[in-house]
């Protein structure tokens, strides 16, 4: 396989990897599945064609987002000229874009949290739980583990830590 090739091939794999979190970003801007459809391969093309623009780009899906954003716009400019869509200001359409950008981000992130959450060795992962989703206070956990209230909480920090950077370096590989 040439260079061509596999730099296709990563491309295609990108684009593919989110194109559920591109149609729910276009969605939220069209509010019409079949236009979302239409914007959504419009957006593809556009993507395609801006392929070589990759190398420079530090987080994709950021890129891609915008890339939709502009596709949207287009959308909306021919349509508005056969006057089928429901016309938003560009002000309220860029504070909905926004919006839908933060979330895409927050699943992407939510995504890889719990990639990294299922590496955790299981008593690390129960002590997260019982600490954040039973909600029980440090001085508890002391003494259902038979730990100090300081030996927890380094405990804890030290979980946190290694999920920060499992999250920065799964976003790393999912960006690379």
């Amino acid at each position: 396989m040439n260079s061509l090739e596999s730099e296709s091939e990563k491309f295609v794999t990108l684009v593919t990897q989110r194109q559920r979190l591109l149609y729910g970003y276009i969605f939220s801007l069209v509010l019409n599945s079949d236009d979302a459809q239409e914007v959504l391969q419009e957006t593809n093309l556009t993507l395609w064609r801006k392929r070589s623009e990759i190398p420079h780009v530090s987080h994709f899906s950021a890129w891609a987002c915008r890339i939709a954003y502009y596709e949207v716009l287009a959308y909306r400019k021919r349509a508005s000229r056969d006057r089928l869509i429901v016309s938003f200001d560009d002000e309220l359409l860029g504070n909905l874009a926004v919006d839908a950008r933060n979330q895409s981000q927050l699943d992407f992130r939510t995504n890889e949290l719990r990639k990294c959450l299922e590496r955790l060795p299981k008593a690390s992962l129960d002590l997260l739980r019982k600490r954040y989703e039973s909600s029980q206070s440090i001085e508890q956990l002391s003494k259902e583990n038979g730990r100090s209230a300081a030996s927890i909480s380094q405990a804890l920090y030290r979980i946190r830590r290694g999920l920060l950077a499992c999250i920065k370096r799964q976003h790393q590989l999912e960006t690379a």
